[in-house]
Parts: C-alpha cells; structure tokens; sequence
C-alpha cells in the first residue's frame, strides 16, 4: 500500500515480500532477501558490510568468491555484490542504474538466467511448498 506522508513522498506499508514482488530490482542486504529476489525472480544488487575484525576473519576463513545465493549457485556474479568498503552509495546507485539503463536483449538474458536458477532451487511456488510441509498444511 502506497501512502504519501506529510512532505507529499510516497512510502510504501506492508511486506518487504509485496514490496520485492512489484519492483523492478532490489537493492538489500544479503542473506534471506537474496533468496527471496531470486524467487520472486527480481534482479538485486547486494550490500554487504561487516565490523573490520569480522571482514578480516572472513578473508582468512572463506575461499568463496562469492556471498550471495544466487551467485553461489549461478557460479558467476549474476547480481551485483558490494562488498565492505565497495558499499557506498554512488556504488549502489551505479549498480541499480545499470541495470536499469539495460537494452532489452540483455535484460531479457540476465532475467532468463535469474529464471533458470530457480530450477537448481525448485519449482515456481516453492515458498508455498516448503511452508506447507514445514506446517503439515495443504491447499
């Protein structure tokens, strides 16, 4: 649901889920939003940032290339990753509008890569599926 506020901006109320569903991309954190933009299927681009110590530890610890769902399962970096010192707001921005400003061809490429990932997650209704059995409900 759209409202506008005292200064006339419009804000949206309701699920960040809803909200995912009728965007054109997604600008998050990674984790569980990333699987989400996936299922959806939206193109997100991922913002990562951890306290210094942490980062370090990561670096030292992980051999991933890297951290968000869809890009450990496509194997390449299909959405974006800002990561740590990578994560300022012009490099957001840039991200959000690159694939904004995409050619039709080449946005109809990545979203049918976006869409043949979900095959390696399960089929289209998979939230549903997997909340019902985790329930013991049904449809």
């Amino acid at each position: 649901l759209l409202r506008l506020d005292v200064a006339g901006q419009a804000r949206y109320e309701g699920a960040g889920h809803n909200l995912m569903a009728l965007s054109r991309l997604v600008v998050g954190s990674s984790g569980t939003a990333t699987a989400q933009a996936l299922l959806l299927p939206r193109y997100m681009v991922v913002l990562y940032k951890v306290r210094p110590f942490s980062a370090l530890l990561a670096r030292l610890l992980l051999s991933r290339v890297y951290f968000a769902v869809p890009n450990l399962l496509a194997g390449k970096m299909l959405y974006p990753e800002l990561i740590q010192n990578d994560m300022t707001s012009a490099n957001a921005i840039g991200a959000a509008l690159e694939w904004l400003e995409l050619d039709d061809a080449s946005r109809a490429e990545k979203e049918a890569q976006i869409r043949a990932l979900l095959v390696k997650m399960g089929q289209s209704g998979v939230y549903d599926f997997w909340a019902e059995r985790i329930l013991g409900t049904t449809r």
